[in-house]
């Protein structure tokens, strides 16, 4: 494994400048301090000295992983402490030596803040490394290849992907056919000072082990969290916020919770036009201008990513037809078809992984 150094291509490889810079370390300083405290409190702990059972545990809470030491195994000492709050969950973790992770997909937006060390991350996006201040995105689909120094300490915030889909809906007026892919990491600036404030807050409110009695702080601070994410999203998607925020035509919001409803069907358009009490024709040039496609290809998106989920979560032995079926999709070769043309992977690759 080769020694980190911060001359990695990529987002967040140079310092934060001026003001920025003092603000910046003011906020990671007072991070440090309320995230010892928060940890403090917090119930769930995991300590391990063994990399095997290290693993394990880390797949037990995140996702399937390889863990590899190549420079001091005997001082590799993992600690993992967490805690719910509200409907995120919040994490700390270090390995106490220089580690090389490779990371599956963990099923949830995993946020990740460096305290202390350095870190790189690479996933299909890009590259990107950092010391403290490093804000870290791992989408629930996408597998990430990480190195950590030995005194590498970060913060995790793990939003699940059905809490910030159902949140994209809300604001947005539509659903997301696809998983949200993130680039690897926050940009030094503006963002990067607002997620380390809003941190901060967070893990204020976090030293409690029972928030039960701030019930309504912690539901606050977690919609924070949550437009935060989706905002961010936007912004490295590259996407004009402004058509997303307007008001979506009344026949689509109407078309698009019919679809979402019913996708399990047999729709046809003439029927979700109906429904949406327009024509057919109305329809297609709304959702042209809306979502740059068609309702059924919105259709036929929304359902192979459900099958998608249900392949990567069913045991093995599974019949495909079965979930293809789940899905909406009543011709399994048709199905095998699309999912290998979108997926670059047959049903039965997704399945067996």
């Amino acid at each position: 494994m080769v020694r980190l150094r911060p001359a990695i291509l990529g987002h967040n490889t140079q310092p934060a400048q001026g003001e920025n810079h003092h603000l910046q370390g003011a906020l990671i300083h007072t991070l440090k301090v309320q995230a010892r405290a928060a940890i403090a409190s917090w119930s769930n702990s995991h300590s391990s000295a063994d990399l095997k059972e290290a693993s394990q545990c880390l797949e037990n809470v995140y996702s399937g992983n390889v863990i590899t030491v190549e420079k001091d195994r005997a001082t590799f000492d993992m600690h993992l402490h967490s805690c719910k709050f509200n409907s995120l969950e919040l994490a700390s973790l270090s390995f106490g030596t220089e580690v090389d992770l490779q990371q599956s997909p963990t099923g949830t937006l995993l946020i990740s803040t460096q305290l202390q060390g350095w870190a790189q991350t690479r996933n299909h996006k890009g590259a990107s490394a950092g010391g403290a201040g490093l804000v870290m995105f791992d989408g629930s689909h996408c597998s990430a290849s990480k190195q950590f120094s030995e005194d590498s300490w970060r913060v995790h915030v793990r939003i699940p992907k059905d809490l910030l889909r159902s949140k994209h809906l809300e604001v947005y007026g539509h659903d997301h056919a696809s998983p949200l892919d993130f680039n690897p990491a926050l940009a030094c600036g503006e963002a990067q000072i607002r997620w380390l404030g809003l941190l901060n807050v967070l893990l204020c409110n976090a030293t409690s082990p029972s928030q039960a009695a701030n019930h309504g702080t912690a539901h606050c601070i977690s919609e924070l969290v949550l437009m935060f994410a989706l905002e961010e999203y936007y912004k490295s998607a590259r996407f004009i916020t402004t058509r997303h925020q307007s008001v979506l035509p009344k026949q689509v919001k109407i078309a698009l919770a019919f679809i979402h409803e019913q996708r399990q069907r047999a729709l046809t358009l003439g029927e979700i036009a109906r429904a949406a009490n327009t024509s057919v024709r109305a329809l297609c040039d709304s959702f042209a201008k809306s979502h740059q496609t068609t309702p059924m290809r919105y259709l036929r998106e929304l359902r192979l990513q459900d099958a998608r989920e249900l392949l990567r979560e069913s045991p093995p032995g599974t019949l495909i037809a079965d979930i293809a079926e789940r899905c909406g999709f009543t011709h399994l070769g048709r199905f095998s078809a699309a999912y290998r043309n979108r997926f670059s992977e047959l049903p039965s690759e997704t399945l067996r992984r």
